[in-house]
């Protein structure tokens, strides 16, 4: 039920960016989900059609953009995809000391209006 809250906050911040005066409808929000956020894009579409009703979104689309985990290796410095490879170790090194790049964050990456 995190999607809820997650909703309302990207709402929030598109509903602010408009300048006041602004009379152009929104058409979509742009979010980029990354993929260790465990957010459900299903829930995340429906929470939006839901909470957008009878606001300055309602109609607007919600466009999400899946970001995939991203891993910087500390002994070689090569970066990939630790779902993608086998027990989510370096594909170059084979070692399991790494950090997080990409892949935690939720962004409003892009606010589309109407023209």
């Amino acid at each position: 039920m995190h999607e809820l809250s997650i909703v309302k906050r990207f709402m929030n911040i598109a509903i602010s960016s408009i300048p006041e005066g602004n009379t152009a409808k929104i058409k979509s929000v742009v979010i980029d989900v990354g993929e260790m956020t465990d957010l459900v894009p299903h829930y995340l579409s429906k929470y939006y059609e839901l909470s957008s009703k009878d606001t300055i979104l309602d109609g607007s689309e919600l466009i999400i953009h899946p970001v995939p985990m991203k891993v910087l290796c500390n002994t070689c410095g090569s970066t990939y995809n630790p779902m993608l490879t086998p027990d989510r170790l370096c594909p170059d090194c084979g070692s399991g000391d790494c950090h997080l790049l990409e892949g935690r964050d939720v962004t409003v990456s892009e606010i589309r209006l109407e023209e």
